[in-house]
């Protein structure tokens, strides 16, 4: 183990067999950590698109230093495999229950048992608004844009509906409003929930 961390300082230049090797072990790390810096160049500057799940190639790098750093094994690297199993599964478990895209399927889900129960044909000269709760937390602003999300603003209704032209109205938006027609006023906090 001290001989492989060895590795990571400037070694002490020998003339001899043993030296080319060095060397080789030397480029080799460079190499990864070179691989690793110029595959995390194009998100390095984006701090919410730093997920590993997103982070593949640098990955790489990173492996490639790490299997080399622990090629022999011992109890320093079983910990630090089982510490990685572990720290990286509960990311993916936690994730999986509050990643936008999880939350946005089932907010979709939602919407769509509402509008199948309650308004399984097209309304005819009234339109769907989803409008912002004031007694949510934070005045409910951005309620109805996150509905606007997962739904794929009016999207959803035009697949549902089967009606490329549906328009739906979603109170954060601004949207602008026909004159002709009845509001039909959706609650968002009830899909958030």
């Amino acid at each position: 183990m001290l001989e492989e961390l060895d590795l990571l300082f400037i070694p002490k230049l020998v003339k001899n067999k043993s030296n080319k090797l060095l060397l080789k072990y030397y480029k080799f790390i460079i190499y990864c950590l070179f691989f690793y810096l110029i595959s995390l160049l194009p998100v390095i500057f984006m701090p919410w698109h730093k997920f590993t799940h997103a982070l593949s190639l640098p990955m790489i790098g990173s492996s490639l230093i790490i299997g080399f750093l622990f090629k022999k094994t011992s109890w320093f690297s079983y910990l630090f495999i089982v510490s990685y199993l572990v720290l990286n599964l509960s990311m993916n478990y936690f994730l999986f229950y509050r990643h936008y895209s999880i939350n946005r399927s089932r907010i979709s889900e939602k919407v769509y048992s509402f509008i199948s129960e309650n308004y399984p044909e097209k309304p005819m000269g009234k339109y769907f608004i989803f409008i912002n709760n004031s007694s949510s937390p934070n005045n409910g602003k951005n309620q109805s844009k996150e509905i606007s999300f997962a739904l794929s603003q009016s999207d959803f209704f035009k697949v549902f509906y089967r009606d490329l032209k549906y328009q739906i109205y979603y109170e954060d938006l601004n949207p602008n409003l026909p004159e002709n027609q009845v509001p039909i006023l959706l609650n968002s906090s009830l899909f958030l929930q």
